[in-house]
């Protein structure tokens, strides 16, 4: 009897440990309502952020470019998803504006067409302001450092 007891609480004990872990694991993965996606992103995490347009050649970020993006991404709230994406008239403005490729060789996409804001292709609502600055900073990359390679 006694020994029933002990695995029914040590049972007890690996199943609570389970569900924390697993709590822990799956909050890291999805971004929240409310939440600040990138607001634990750091350089030192980052091995590179890639700036896409179009059939154009990617363009790497230097490294203050790098530390204004982050610094950017950084003031990005996410609000809930996005079910109305795809089904509306503003189909047509998404496209995707950098990759960021992590140390532990993860790798992301984002795009910031407010009001919007795109994660692996999940699009997110968003405040105007933060979301309009990280499209300003792409769209900047974009006519100064891209475009001017075609000529």
């Amino acid at each position: 009897m006694f020994l029933l007891v002990k695995y029914k609480k040590i049972l007890l004990l690996f199943i609570v440990i389970l569900c924390i872990t697993l709590g822990i694991y799956f909050n890291q993965l999805w971004p929240k309502q409310n939440s600040l996606p990138f607001e634990r992103l750091e350089r030192e995490h980052i091995n590179k952020i890639t700036a896409i347009y179009s059939i154009y050649p990617h363009y790497e970020l230097s490294q203050n470019e790098c530390d204004e993006l982050i610094e950017l991404l950084s003031n990005i709230v996410i609000f809930e998803k996005d079910t109305t994406w795809g089904k509306e008239p503003y189909v047509g403005v998404y496209c995707e504006m950098f990759y960021i490729e992590y140390t532990n060789g993860q790798t992301i996409d984002i795009s910031g067409p407010p009001p919007f804001f795109f994660i692996n292709d999940v699009a997110y609502k968003t405040s105007y302001d933060p979301c309009h600055k990280v499209s300003d900073f792409y769209w900047d990359i974009v006519n100064t450092k891209i475009r001017p390679l075609e000529q």
